[in-house]
Protein backbone atom coordinates (compact mmCIF):
# COMPACT_ATOMS: atom_id res chain seq x y z
CA UNK A 1 0.00 0.00 0.00
CA UNK A 2 1.24 3.22 -1.08
CA UNK A 3 1.70 6.48 1.49
CA UNK A 4 -1.25 8.05 -0.26
CA UNK A 5 -3.47 5.15 0.19
CA UNK A 6 -2.34 4.93 4.43
CA UNK A 7 -3.11 8.91 4.48
CA UNK A 8 -6.65 8.51 3.15
CA UNK A 9 -7.25 5.67 5.71
CA UNK A 10 -5.89 7.29 8.43
CA UNK A 11 -8.31 10.62 7.67
CA UNK A 12 -11.30 8.16 6.97
CA UNK A 13 -10.71 6.53 10.36
CA UNK A 14 -10.46 9.62 12.17
CA UNK A 15 -13.39 11.39 10.62
CA UNK A 16 -15.84 8.49 11.78
CA UNK A 17 -13.92 9.05 15.35
CA UNK A 18 -14.56 12.52 15.58
CA UNK A 19 -18.66 11.54 14.11
CA UNK A 20 -19.15 8.81 16.92
CA UNK A 21 -17.35 11.25 19.51
CA UNK A 22 -19.85 14.04 18.48
CA UNK A 23 -22.38 11.54 18.34
CA UNK A 24 -22.20 10.27 21.65
CA UNK A 25 -22.07 13.82 22.42
CA UNK A 26 -25.54 14.44 21.85
CA UNK A 27 -27.09 11.71 23.08
CA UNK A 28 -25.72 12.58 26.34
CA UNK A 29 -26.82 16.06 25.83
CA UNK A 30 -30.09 15.36 24.74
CA UNK A 31 -30.65 13.02 27.85
CA UNK A 32 -29.66 15.92 29.86
CA UNK A 33 -32.34 17.84 28.11
CA UNK A 34 -35.05 15.79 28.18
CA UNK A 35 -33.96 15.18 32.51
CA UNK A 36 -34.17 18.97 32.75
CA UNK A 37 -37.50 19.24 30.87
CA UNK A 38 -39.24 16.35 33.00
CA UNK A 39 -38.15 18.18 36.35
CA UNK A 40 -39.82 21.39 35.53
CA UNK A 41 -42.91 20.00 33.92
CA UNK A 42 -43.31 17.74 37.76
CA UNK A 43 -42.33 20.88 39.18
CA UNK A 44 -44.75 22.44 37.49
CA UNK A 45 -47.69 19.80 38.26
CA UNK A 46 -46.51 19.68 42.13
CA UNK A 47 -47.07 23.42 41.76
CA UNK A 48 -50.81 23.07 40.15
CA UNK A 49 -51.59 20.65 42.62
CA UNK A 50 -50.49 22.43 45.64
CA UNK A 51 -51.85 25.67 44.11
CA UNK A 52 -55.22 23.67 43.85
CA UNK A 53 -55.09 22.42 47.62
CA UNK A 54 -54.16 26.26 48.73
CA UNK A 55 -57.26 27.33 47.02
CA UNK A 56 -59.40 24.47 48.10
CA UNK A 57 -58.15 25.46 51.64
CA UNK A 58 -59.07 28.71 51.04
CA UNK A 59 -62.36 28.22 50.20
CA UNK A 60 -63.10 25.96 53.18
CA UNK A 61 -61.98 28.55 55.40
CA UNK A 62 -63.73 31.57 53.31
CA UNK A 63 -67.04 29.33 53.71
CA UNK A 64 -66.27 28.44 56.99
CA UNK A 65 -66.03 24.68 56.03
CA UNK A 66 -63.04 22.64 58.30
CA UNK A 67 -64.80 19.24 57.91
CA UNK A 68 -68.02 18.99 55.83
CA UNK A 69 -68.66 15.25 56.86
CA UNK A 70 -72.05 14.66 58.69
CA UNK A 71 -71.19 12.78 61.48
CA UNK A 72 -73.68 11.56 64.42
CA UNK A 73 -71.44 12.33 67.06
CA UNK A 74 -73.17 15.73 67.18
CA UNK A 75 -76.91 15.04 68.34
CA UNK A 76 -80.05 17.74 67.32
CA UNK A 77 -83.46 17.23 67.57
CA UNK A 78 -84.33 16.78 63.79
CA UNK A 79 -87.61 17.49 64.53
CA UNK A 80 -86.60 21.10 65.36
CA UNK A 81 -87.15 23.57 67.50
CA UNK A 82 -89.48 26.44 68.78
CA UNK A 83 -87.53 30.07 67.92
CA UNK A 84 -88.08 30.32 72.40
CA UNK A 85 -87.13 27.01 72.87
CA UNK A 86 -83.60 26.43 74.76
CA UNK A 87 -81.44 24.38 72.39
CA UNK A 88 -78.51 22.22 72.83
CA UNK A 89 -76.28 20.19 70.85
CA UNK A 90 -74.64 17.35 72.49
CA UNK A 91 -71.23 16.04 71.45
CA UNK A 92 -69.90 13.04 71.77
CA UNK A 93 -65.64 11.84 70.88
CA UNK A 94 -62.18 12.96 72.10
CA UNK A 95 -60.35 15.66 71.96
CA UNK A 96 -63.23 18.06 71.13
CA UNK A 97 -62.53 21.47 70.20
CA UNK A 98 -63.98 24.54 72.83
CA UNK A 99 -66.02 26.30 70.45
CA UNK A 100 -68.82 25.17 67.80
CA UNK A 101 -70.35 26.67 65.15
CA UNK A 102 -74.29 27.53 63.31
CA UNK A 103 -74.22 27.61 60.37
CA UNK A 104 -77.10 28.85 58.07
CA UNK A 105 -77.82 26.49 55.19
CA UNK A 106 -79.04 28.37 52.61
CA UNK A 107 -75.71 30.75 52.05
CA UNK A 108 -73.20 28.70 54.59
CA UNK A 109 -72.57 31.57 57.00
CA UNK A 110 -71.85 31.25 60.56
CA UNK A 111 -75.27 33.00 62.74
CA UNK A 112 -73.61 31.51 66.12
CA UNK A 113 -70.90 30.70 67.62
CA UNK A 114 -71.05 28.73 71.01
CA UNK A 115 -69.03 27.16 73.64
CA UNK A 116 -68.59 23.28 74.15
CA UNK A 117 -68.96 22.77 77.87
CA UNK A 118 -68.00 18.78 79.42
CA UNK A 119 -70.84 17.02 80.57
CA UNK A 120 -71.24 13.90 82.70
CA UNK A 121 -69.07 11.14 81.20
CA UNK A 122 -65.53 11.45 79.33
CA UNK A 123 -65.97 12.52 75.76
CA UNK A 124 -69.73 13.77 76.25
CA UNK A 125 -70.63 17.39 76.06
CA UNK A 126 -73.04 19.74 75.25
CA UNK A 127 -73.04 23.13 74.16
CA UNK A 128 -76.47 26.25 74.05
CA UNK A 129 -77.49 27.99 71.46
CA UNK A 130 -80.49 29.19 72.76
CA UNK A 131 -80.05 32.84 71.61
CA UNK A 132 -80.23 31.40 68.14
CA UNK A 133 -84.32 32.03 67.67
CA UNK A 134 -84.19 33.31 64.15
CA UNK A 135 -86.82 30.85 61.79
CA UNK A 136 -84.47 28.74 59.02
CA UNK A 137 -82.70 26.11 58.06
CA UNK A 138 -79.33 25.04 60.29
CA UNK A 139 -76.49 23.20 60.96
CA UNK A 140 -74.01 22.84 63.70
CA UNK A 141 -69.97 22.28 63.19
CA UNK A 142 -66.98 21.83 65.29
CA UNK A 143 -63.37 20.93 64.48
CA UNK A 144 -62.02 17.51 65.26
CA UNK A 145 -66.14 15.83 64.44
CA UNK A 146 -67.44 17.70 61.66
CA UNK A 147 -71.05 18.84 61.16
CA UNK A 148 -74.66 17.93 62.31
CA UNK A 149 -77.80 16.95 60.09
CA UNK A 150 -79.50 19.89 59.04
CA UNK A 151 -82.49 21.22 61.50
CA UNK A 152 -85.20 23.74 61.45
CA UNK A 153 -86.25 26.24 63.56
CA UNK A 154 -89.80 27.28 63.35
CA UNK A 155 -92.89 29.08 64.14
CA UNK A 156 -95.60 26.40 65.29
CA UNK A 157 -93.04 23.15 65.36
CA UNK A 158 -95.47 21.18 68.14
CA UNK A 159 -98.04 22.08 66.10
CA UNK A 160 -96.45 20.60 63.31
CA UNK A 161 -95.49 17.72 65.13
CA UNK A 162 -98.59 16.66 66.86
CA UNK A 163 -100.38 16.63 63.44
CA UNK A 164 -98.01 14.57 61.93
CA UNK A 165 -98.00 12.06 64.73
CA UNK A 166 -102.08 12.12 64.98
CA UNK A 167 -102.68 11.98 61.32
CA UNK A 168 -100.27 8.89 61.63
CA UNK A 169 -102.17 6.83 64.07
CA UNK A 170 -105.44 7.84 62.29
CA UNK A 171 -104.06 6.12 59.17
CA UNK A 172 -102.68 3.43 61.12
CA UNK A 173 -105.03 0.08 61.37
CA UNK A 174 -105.57 -1.02 64.39
CA UNK A 175 -104.06 -4.51 63.80
CA UNK A 176 -100.80 -2.37 62.93
CA UNK A 177 -100.60 -0.38 65.66
CA UNK A 178 -101.50 -2.30 68.50
CA UNK A 179 -98.86 -5.20 68.00
CA UNK A 180 -97.09 -5.03 71.59
CA UNK A 181 -98.44 -7.10 74.43
CA UNK A 182 -101.94 -7.01 75.85
CA UNK A 183 -101.32 -4.71 78.75
CA UNK A 184 -99.42 -2.03 76.41
CA UNK A 185 -102.33 -2.08 73.94
CA UNK A 186 -104.66 -1.07 76.55
CA UNK A 187 -102.51 1.73 78.26
CA UNK A 188 -101.98 2.83 74.45
CA UNK A 189 -105.86 3.04 74.01
CA UNK A 190 -106.47 4.36 77.49
CA UNK A 191 -104.22 7.57 76.81
CA UNK A 192 -105.78 8.21 73.30
CA UNK A 193 -109.28 8.12 74.81
CA UNK A 194 -107.32 10.72 77.62
CA UNK A 195 -105.63 12.36 74.42
CA UNK A 196 -109.34 12.96 72.32
CA UNK A 197 -111.05 14.34 76.46
CA UNK A 198 -107.52 17.13 76.65
CA UNK A 199 -106.50 18.19 73.05
CA UNK A 200 -108.87 16.55 70.61
CA UNK A 201 -111.64 18.96 70.38
CA UNK A 202 -113.54 15.79 69.83
CA UNK A 203 -113.22 15.69 65.64
CA UNK A 204 -115.43 13.39 63.91
CA UNK A 205 -112.34 11.79 62.55
CA UNK A 206 -110.60 10.83 65.81
CA UNK A 207 -113.68 9.19 67.19
CA UNK A 208 -114.83 7.32 64.59
CA UNK A 209 -111.14 5.93 64.33
CA UNK A 210 -111.27 5.13 68.48
CA UNK A 211 -114.39 4.10 68.18
CA UNK A 212 -112.50 1.40 65.68
CA UNK A 213 -109.79 1.45 68.37
CA UNK A 214 -111.89 0.17 70.92
CA UNK A 215 -113.46 -2.43 68.72
CA UNK A 216 -110.63 -4.22 67.67
CA UNK A 217 -109.10 -4.40 71.54
CA UNK A 218 -112.54 -5.54 72.70
CA UNK A 219 -112.21 -8.52 69.80
CA UNK A 220 -108.67 -9.36 71.41
CA UNK A 221 -109.27 -8.71 74.87
CA UNK A 222 -112.20 -12.02 74.80
CA UNK A 223 -109.70 -13.81 72.84
CA UNK A 224 -107.18 -13.39 74.65
CA UNK A 225 -107.37 -11.98 78.14
CA UNK A 226 -110.88 -11.99 79.14
CA UNK A 227 -110.19 -14.49 82.85
CA UNK A 228 -107.13 -14.72 85.83
CA UNK A 229 -104.87 -17.63 85.15
CA UNK A 230 -103.97 -19.58 88.13
CA UNK A 231 -100.25 -19.87 87.29
CA UNK A 232 -100.04 -15.53 87.50
CA UNK A 233 -102.93 -13.79 89.00
CA UNK A 234 -101.23 -10.59 89.71
CA UNK A 235 -99.51 -9.91 86.00
CA UNK A 236 -103.39 -11.13 84.97
CA UNK A 237 -105.66 -8.82 87.24
CA UNK A 238 -102.96 -5.85 86.19
CA UNK A 239 -103.90 -6.35 82.48
CA UNK A 240 -107.46 -6.74 83.35
CA UNK A 241 -107.83 -3.79 85.49
CA UNK A 242 -105.65 -1.37 82.51
CA UNK A 243 -108.09 -2.80 79.93
CA UNK A 244 -111.30 -1.88 82.29
CA UNK A 245 -109.47 1.62 82.75
CA UNK A 246 -109.33 1.86 78.38
CA UNK A 247 -112.92 0.68 78.45
CA UNK A 248 -114.26 3.39 80.72
CA UNK A 249 -112.10 6.30 79.96
CA UNK A 250 -113.25 5.32 76.05
CA UNK A 251 -116.95 5.81 77.28
CA UNK A 252 -116.00 8.65 79.01
CA UNK A 253 -115.13 9.96 75.53
CA UNK A 254 -117.51 8.09 73.58
CA UNK A 255 -120.85 8.06 75.58
CA UNK A 256 -122.94 10.50 73.56
CA UNK A 257 -121.71 7.70 70.36
CA UNK A 258 -124.35 4.54 69.33
CA UNK A 259 -122.83 1.77 71.18
CA UNK A 260 -121.01 3.39 73.66
CA UNK A 261 -122.65 1.77 76.63
CA UNK A 262 -121.13 -1.69 75.28
CA UNK A 263 -117.37 0.16 76.69
CA UNK A 264 -119.15 1.44 80.35
CA UNK A 265 -120.43 -2.29 80.35
CA UNK A 266 -117.19 -4.00 79.36
CA UNK A 267 -115.31 -1.85 81.91
CA UNK A 268 -117.36 -2.81 84.79
CA UNK A 269 -117.43 -6.32 84.06
CA UNK A 270 -113.52 -6.48 83.77
CA UNK A 271 -112.69 -4.57 86.81
CA UNK A 272 -115.20 -7.14 89.19
CA UNK A 273 -113.05 -10.08 86.81
CA UNK A 274 -109.87 -8.89 88.88
CA UNK A 275 -111.25 -7.54 91.93
CA UNK A 276 -112.85 -10.96 92.68
CA UNK A 277 -109.45 -12.22 92.41
CA UNK A 278 -107.50 -9.69 94.70
CA UNK A 279 -107.36 -10.48 98.54
CA UNK A 280 -109.37 -8.14 100.19
CA UNK A 281 -106.21 -7.28 103.08
CA UNK A 282 -104.02 -6.96 99.95
CA UNK A 283 -102.99 -3.15 99.52
CA UNK A 284 -104.79 -1.58 96.03
CA UNK A 285 -102.24 -1.37 93.07
CA UNK A 286 -101.60 1.08 90.90
CA UNK A 287 -103.52 -0.58 87.91
CA UNK A 288 -106.71 -1.34 90.06
CA UNK A 289 -106.42 2.53 91.38
CA UNK A 290 -106.12 3.61 87.95
CA UNK A 291 -109.29 1.41 86.92
CA UNK A 292 -111.46 2.87 89.69
CA UNK A 293 -110.66 6.54 88.96
CA UNK A 294 -111.54 6.09 85.49
CA UNK A 295 -115.00 4.42 86.17
CA UNK A 296 -115.42 7.00 89.31
CA UNK A 297 -115.01 9.47 86.48
CA UNK A 298 -117.80 8.02 84.17
CA UNK A 299 -120.11 6.74 86.86
CA UNK A 300 -119.51 8.42 90.06
CA UNK A 301 -120.19 5.43 92.28
CA UNK A 302 -118.93 5.15 95.93
CA UNK A 303 -117.59 2.04 95.58
CA UNK A 304 -115.00 3.06 93.23
CA UNK A 305 -114.40 6.28 95.53
CA UNK A 306 -113.94 3.70 98.40
CA UNK A 307 -111.04 1.97 96.32
CA UNK A 308 -109.19 5.39 95.56
CA UNK A 309 -108.87 6.20 99.31
CA UNK A 310 -107.85 3.31 100.06
CA UNK A 311 -105.20 3.68 97.61
CA UNK A 312 -104.36 6.91 98.33
CA UNK A 313 -103.92 6.28 102.65
CA UNK A 314 -102.39 3.00 102.50
CA UNK A 315 -98.98 3.57 104.10
CA UNK A 316 -97.28 1.18 101.52
CA UNK A 317 -98.48 2.56 98.81
CA UNK A 318 -94.73 4.86 98.27
CA UNK A 319 -93.84 3.57 94.99
CA UNK A 320 -94.10 6.39 92.27
CA UNK A 321 -95.85 4.78 89.12
CA UNK A 322 -97.15 5.87 85.78
CA UNK A 323 -100.11 3.42 86.51
CA UNK A 324 -100.80 5.78 90.06
CA UNK A 325 -100.03 9.19 88.23
CA UNK A 326 -102.93 8.45 85.83
CA UNK A 327 -105.15 7.92 88.85
CA UNK A 328 -104.12 10.93 89.98
CA UNK A 329 -105.07 12.86 86.93
CA UNK A 330 -108.30 10.97 86.19
CA UNK A 331 -109.26 11.97 89.87
CA UNK A 332 -108.46 15.46 90.04
CA UNK A 333 -110.46 15.53 86.60
CA UNK A 334 -113.28 14.19 87.59
CA UNK A 335 -117.02 16.00 87.16
CA UNK A 336 -118.11 14.08 90.06
CA UNK A 337 -118.15 14.89 93.72
CA UNK A 338 -114.39 14.45 95.05
CA UNK A 339 -112.95 14.83 98.34
CA UNK A 340 -110.86 18.17 98.01
CA UNK A 341 -108.48 17.27 100.73
CA UNK A 342 -107.61 14.26 98.58
CA UNK A 343 -107.30 16.53 95.49
CA UNK A 344 -104.82 18.99 97.30
CA UNK A 345 -102.64 16.54 98.64
CA UNK A 346 -102.66 14.59 95.09
CA UNK A 347 -102.04 18.25 93.19
CA UNK A 348 -98.90 19.09 95.75
CA UNK A 349 -97.36 15.52 95.45
CA UNK A 350 -97.56 16.46 91.69
CA UNK A 351 -96.07 20.19 91.88
CA UNK A 352 -93.20 18.79 94.13
CA UNK A 353 -92.25 16.54 92.10
CA UNK A 354 -92.18 17.89 88.88
CA UNK A 355 -90.30 20.91 90.43
CA UNK A 356 -87.64 18.60 91.21
CA UNK A 357 -87.71 17.23 87.71
CA UNK A 358 -87.45 20.00 86.13
CA UNK A 359 -84.51 20.99 88.15
CA UNK A 360 -82.45 18.13 87.69
CA UNK A 361 -83.35 18.09 83.74
CA UNK A 362 -82.44 21.75 83.56
CA UNK A 363 -79.71 20.79 85.10
CA UNK A 364 -78.09 17.58 84.71
CA UNK A 365 -79.79 16.91 80.95
CA UNK A 366 -79.97 13.00 81.49
CA UNK A 367 -82.75 10.80 82.20
CA UNK A 368 -81.82 7.10 82.46
CA UNK A 369 -84.05 5.60 80.01
CA UNK A 370 -86.86 6.65 77.45
CA UNK A 371 -89.47 5.16 79.80
CA UNK A 372 -88.75 7.27 82.46
CA UNK A 373 -88.51 10.07 80.08
CA UNK A 374 -91.66 10.05 78.47
CA UNK A 375 -92.54 9.44 82.68
CA UNK A 376 -91.04 12.38 83.31
CA UNK A 377 -92.91 14.59 80.31
CA UNK A 378 -95.75 13.09 80.85
CA UNK A 379 -95.83 14.85 84.58
CA UNK A 380 -94.43 18.18 83.48
CA UNK A 381 -97.16 17.91 80.31
CA UNK A 382 -99.85 18.06 83.48
CA UNK A 383 -98.22 19.94 85.74
CA UNK A 384 -97.86 22.66 82.73
CA UNK A 385 -101.33 22.31 81.63
CA UNK A 386 -102.45 23.09 85.21
CA UNK A 387 -100.45 25.88 86.26
CA UNK A 388 -98.92 27.01 83.13
CA UNK A 389 -95.11 26.61 84.21
CA UNK A 390 -92.57 28.12 82.04
CA UNK A 391 -90.08 26.06 84.22
CA UNK A 392 -92.33 23.01 83.79
CA UNK A 393 -92.42 23.17 79.82
CA UNK A 394 -89.21 24.20 79.37
CA UNK A 395 -88.07 20.58 80.74
CA UNK A 396 -90.52 18.94 79.37
CA UNK A 397 -89.32 20.08 75.68
CA UNK A 398 -85.79 19.51 77.17
CA UNK A 399 -86.33 15.57 77.21
CA UNK A 400 -88.19 15.66 74.13
CA UNK A 401 -85.29 17.42 71.88
CA UNK A 402 -83.12 14.51 73.49
CA UNK A 403 -85.34 11.55 71.96
CA UNK A 404 -83.22 10.94 68.99
CA UNK A 405 -85.03 9.52 65.85
CA UNK A 406 -83.85 6.23 66.37
CA UNK A 407 -85.71 6.14 69.85
CA UNK A 408 -88.99 7.39 67.88
CA UNK A 409 -88.99 4.55 65.47
CA UNK A 410 -88.31 1.97 68.48
CA UNK A 411 -91.14 2.79 70.00
CA UNK A 412 -94.07 0.39 70.98
CA UNK A 413 -97.53 1.71 71.26
CA UNK A 414 -98.06 2.40 74.58
CA UNK A 415 -94.62 4.77 73.83
CA UNK A 416 -95.91 6.66 70.95
CA UNK A 417 -99.82 7.19 72.45
CA UNK A 418 -97.74 9.06 75.12
CA UNK A 419 -95.98 10.93 72.97
CA UNK A 420 -98.50 12.04 71.13
CA UNK A 421 -100.11 13.38 74.43
CA UNK A 422 -97.46 15.08 75.32
CA UNK A 423 -97.27 16.49 71.87
CA UNK A 424 -100.50 17.72 72.08
CA UNK A 425 -100.09 19.56 75.19
CA UNK A 426 -97.00 21.56 73.73
CA UNK A 427 -99.08 22.33 70.54
CA UNK A 428 -101.81 23.49 72.78
CA UNK A 429 -99.01 25.86 74.90
CA UNK A 430 -98.05 26.91 71.27
CA UNK A 431 -101.64 28.50 70.77
CA UNK A 432 -102.06 29.71 74.33
CA UNK A 433 -98.45 31.77 74.58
Amino acid sequence: MTKDKREIKKRIAAFFSVSLCLLLMGCQTGAAVFREQSKVVEAEEEQEASDMMTDRQTAQTLSGIDRPTVSSNIAIDLQGYAPEDLKYAYFSGQDLEDEFFVYRQKDKQIVYRGTIQPAGETGSARGDFSQLTEPGSYYIQTAVIGRSYTFQIEEGRYRKQYETDLYSWQQTEPESYYKADDMTNYRALFILALLQEFYGSQEEENMEKLQKDVAYLMQTYAENAGSVSSSDPEADCDTIYTYAAAMAQSYQVLKTEPGAQTYLRQAQTAYQTAARSRRTDMAVPPEQYMAAAALFKATGSYSYHQVIKQHETAEDMTEDTTAGFWGDLLYLTSLQRVDTTLCEQQMNSLLKECGELSDSVLSQHTIENRDDSLAAMLKLTVADDTLVSLEYRNACKTLLHMLDSNSRDEMDCGEQSALLFIEGELAESEVKK
